[in-house]
């Protein structure tokens, strides 16, 4: 990557473009805590659903269930509604029609036993289309952008920073929050309030940050941190080396584990640039 400016200000807007609204935000939480309530699913085998590891667990099956129900993809006696189910799909998939209508003919089946029929669509579809409707905060509601408006963003974004990303930077950023996601299995909300600055104490938040932070160079796979490579990416932020010098010196402190060290030099980079960049 060229540059900490472009991967972060992209990661910033990507988030900002994609951001729903505090109404949206409040709605899934208060599903999932509902759904929670309902099932008394175990977090440990609902983390692991979450990146992919359906356990045969009949409370994880409950909560499947509920959640299905509530983002519409089952009524209350359990039938799939295919036409929402297909709209939605078809949002997380960006429009691809042919990925839609193949994603419905094997993961939209009926099972006599509504829980059953909730858990095989989820897991087919995690299985087909890397989509894990446990976390997917994409297909629920919303603020919708196309490659066009990506596209513009990215140029501008590039213009600020005199540098521009190439498309294996750019998937690389994105494969990096989903190795980390996965990872940590962090809950996705916490990311995004990360996002805008509002850091939660959560140990799968930390877990990911240092997974980020590997991943960008911040810190070694020891979790030592890297000043060079954070005064280098950071200098394309902070012109001026007197900042930049107080910037490293404030925020590069190794803390009492390699994922403490990441979100608190995640969230004091945060806090003391330009326009609240975030690293996330």
């Amino acid at each position: 990557m060229k540059s900490l400016v472009a991967v972060c200000v992209f990661v910033f807007v990507f988030a900002q473009v994609n951001a729903q609204t505090d109404k949206q935000k409040e709605l899934l939480a208060k599903h999932h805590k509902e759904c929670l309530a309902k099932s008394q699913v175990s977090q440990i085998t609902l983390d692991k659903a979450r990146t992919g590891d359906f356990q045969n667990d009949p409370k994880l099956a409950e909560h499947i269930l509920c959640i299905s129900k509530k983002i519409g993809f089952q009524n209350e006696v359990g039938e799939l509604q295919r036409e929402v189910i297909e709209r939605k799909l078809k949002e997380a998939v960006k429009g691809d029609e042919t990925k839609t209508k193949k994603l419905i003919t094997d993961c939209v089946i009926n099972d006599a036993n509504p829980k059953t029929t909730a858990v095989n669509a989820f897991k087919c579809i995690y299985q087909k289309a890397n989509i894990n409707l446990l976390t997917r905060r994409l297909i629920s509601y919303g603020n919708r952008f196309d490659m066009k408006t990506l596209v513009l963003v990215v140029l501008a974004i590039a213009a600020l920073a005199k540098a521009e990303l190439t498309e294996e930077q750019k998937q690389k950023l994105k494969e990096s929050h989903q190795v980390c996601l996965a990872e940590s299995a962090v809950d996705a909300e916490l990311i995004t309030k990360a996002r805008q600055g509002d850091f939660t104490d959560d140990d799968k938040l930390k877990k990911y940050a240092f997974c980020m932070s590997r991943r960008i160079g911040f810190q070694n796979d020891a979790g030592e941190i890297q000043v060079d490579v954070i005064k280098q990416k950071a200098s394309s932020v902070v012109k001026d080396p007197a900042v930049l010098d107080k910037l490293v010196q404030d925020c590069a402190v190794k803390r009492s584990s390699p994922e403490e060290t990441a979100f608190e030099t995640f969230k004091c980079y945060y806090t003391n640039t330009p326009n609240h960049v975030s690293v996330f």
